[in-house]
């Protein structure tokens, strides 16, 4: 956990904003905090494997942060992470 914020944070390229990199690097360990790290050899298909995610982020924004300002922030940058590049 937390490996990709931690090379984020290594990172020389300037280019990147390096800021924005470590936040969609812990969102992605949110969802997986609760769903799981799920691989392809697990045979989850990729549609269960988003509603898992989902569901963790809707518990985790709404239940525990209240729909905060905060939580709308962690769902933005989450959906983010999500959209295709």
């Amino acid at each position: 956990m937390y490996r990709m914020a931690i090379l984020s944070l290594c990172s020389e390229d300037t280019d990147l904003d390096i800021s924005k990199c470590v936040m969609l690097a812990v969102v992605h360990d949110l969802a997986e905090a609760t769903a799981g790290d799920i691989t392809p050899d697990e045979g989850i298909s990729k549609e269960d494997k988003g509603r898992l995610e989902e569901a963790a982020m809707r518990n985790f924004t709404t239940e525990m942060l209240h729909d905060s300002p905060a939580a709308k922030r962690i769902l933005s940058l989450w959906r983010v992470r999500r959209s295709p590049s």
